[in-house]
């Protein structure tokens, strides 16, 4: 059953939106929270995505997105040793690029990635205020001890 189905069921309202290129089925200012969770490293046209969450909030609507970290400590040491960052790939057919400290394999598909300092200027372009921004451990390496000391001590925090 598919999970369109299975929501229907359950009483659940879904719909299904290209965020490329589609508006989102509902009125301005409609919500007081919408959520983007590691949706817009997928996307083509991201400023799509972000006009319309705008678009849909109330004004001082909570706008939450979480996406990887194009600057990340990991992504730098990546870069210096030549490798891709990480969760990112070349191709969609062929896994190119076995990375070290990967904990994980397979192809992603993601179109974008973002720093902090860039994602927050394009989301100001469209109105929104960033008021906390944080950088976490992925899954991409956590699972080594060394790994997790570093990621606290590397890992930042802005607000």
């Amino acid at each position: 059953m598919s999970y369109l189905m299975e929501s229907k069921v359950k009483g659940i309202k879904v719909t299904k939106t290209d965020l490329n290129t589609n508006t989102l089925p509902f009125r301005d200012g409609e919500f007081d929270v919408a959520s983007a969770f590691d949706v817009i490293k997928h996307l083509w046209n991201t400023d799509n995505m972000i006009s319309e969450a705008h678009r849909v909030l109330k004004r001082n609507g909570l706008f939450i997105l979480t996406t990887p970290n194009l600057a990340s400590w990991v992504n730098r040491l990546l870069l210096l040793l030549g490798y891709l960052p990480a969760y990112y790939e070349c191709s969609l057919k062929h896994d190119l690029e076995k990375r070290p400290l990967r904990s994980s394999f397979g192809l992603y598909g993601h179109m974008r990635l973002y720093t902090f300092k860039i994602l927050e200027k394009h989301l100001k372009a469209y109105g929104f205020r960033v008021i906390y921004s944080t950088s976490h451990p992925t899954g991409y390496v956590t699972a080594k001890f060394v790994i997790r000391m570093l990621n606290s001590l590397f890992g930042s925090e802005r607000h």
